[in-house]
């Protein structure tokens, strides 16, 4: 009768964990920043450093972002304006001051 028991309690737990599932990790949403001095697309070239400042705080796995931390980018798109076409500008930003400043 014991032993049935346990087996009951055993397969209960396993039910559970098979079926529970933990709730998805909260997206975070995207940081709010703004670049730290002006760019002049004509004037930067691929692989150019650019930096800005968090304006918001911000929270993420493993990383907190106060406002006032300092980010880092590199330029991997850099076009100025051609005929009637808008300029383009696109940047990967590879660092951040996690958990700063203090």
């Amino acid at each position: 009768m014991r032993s049935q028991g346990t087996g009951t309690v055993l397969l209960a737990l396993c039910l559970r964990a098979a079926f529970c599932q933990a709730p998805p990790a909260p997206n975070p949403g995207p940081v709010q920043a703004e670049l730290i001095a002006p760019v002049n697309v004509r004037r930067l070239e691929p692989g150019a450093t650019v930096f800005a400042r968090v304006t918001l705080d911000w929270m993420g796995l493993g990383c907190t972002l106060r406002t006032g931390s300092t980010l880092e980018a590199t330029v991997e798109v850099s076009d100025r304006r051609k005929g009637s076409s808008g300029s383009q500008l696109a940047l990967a930003f590879t660092k951040a001051q996690c958990n700063g400043p203090t």
